[in-house]
């Protein structure tokens, strides 16, 4: 149980540990909670707690959290592909170690030392990303969450994909049986291309296939 009747520096993160719970994730609890107390580890610097409890409320809190800096450019594609997989807009978080002054009880070093100590593994290239509460890594390791559809499961299970796109879905896998197949598709997809020409190839005829090509959809992303 937190006690929510300190005083000061105290008092706050008792708040933030209990906003924390009821977020459904892990509770970070500490006999005499000292945001001034500095933690160690191994090679990666040192920070506070308040360093540590700003990246997992962040974490428990959005869909997709991006830690970088203002000019960062692969901060931004993250955040795009942030985006793609269909989190709104409202579930991202940026955060830009270099814009900080709004916050003055997070180090901006001590914050990216936590995420170096606890989930990079002393990694200090940016941006680091978090997708649906999992550390995710860099600007490589989201696009490969955004393109194995992993992201946008994320999504799913949040439920927070547009309606539309998931009746959409929803009612075309329910019509692909008895032998037809409801088939979306992109018009440069490669493997679109291959997937339609191997219908053709094995005899399905036109009109058991409804197809598809989603690239001018406004749920495109949420589609897929």
């Amino acid at each position: 149980m937190v006690s929510t009747q300190s005083t000061g520096t105290s008092s706050m993160i008792s708040l933030i540990l209990i906003v924390a719970a009821s977020s459904c994730v892990a509770v970070y609890c500490c006999n005499d909670c000292n945001s001034e107390a500095t933690l160690n580890c191994t090679a990666g610097g040192s920070y506070t707690m308040m360093d540590k409890m700003y990246i997992e409320i962040s974490r428990a809190t959005y869909g997709a959290v991006i830690v970088g800096t203002i000019e960062c450019e692969d901060c931004d594609k993250a955040e795009g592909y942030a985006k793609s997989m269909g989190w709104p807009a409202r579930t991202i978080s940026r955060i830009n170690a270099d814009d900080m002054a709004d916050k003055p009880t997070v180090d901006p070093q001590g914050m990216l030392n936590y995420i170096q100590c606890s989930y990079s593994n002393y990694s200090t290239s940016l941006p680091q990303v978090f997708v649906g509460r999992q550390y995710v890594g860099g600007l490589a390791s989201t696009m490969m969450t955004y393109y194995t559809g992993e992201g946008s499961k994320a999504v799913y299970e949040q439920e927070l994909l547009k309606r539309d796109a998931m009746t959409f879905v929803d009612e075309g896998r329910r019509r692909s049986v008895g032998g037809r197949f409801f088939v979306l598709s992109k018009v440069m997809c490669p493997h679109c291309i291959a997937a339609k020409k191997c219908l053709k190839e094995v005899g399905v005829p036109d009109s058991d296939i409804e197809l598809y090509e989603i690239n001018d959809f406004l749920t495109h992303d949420e589609i897929k």
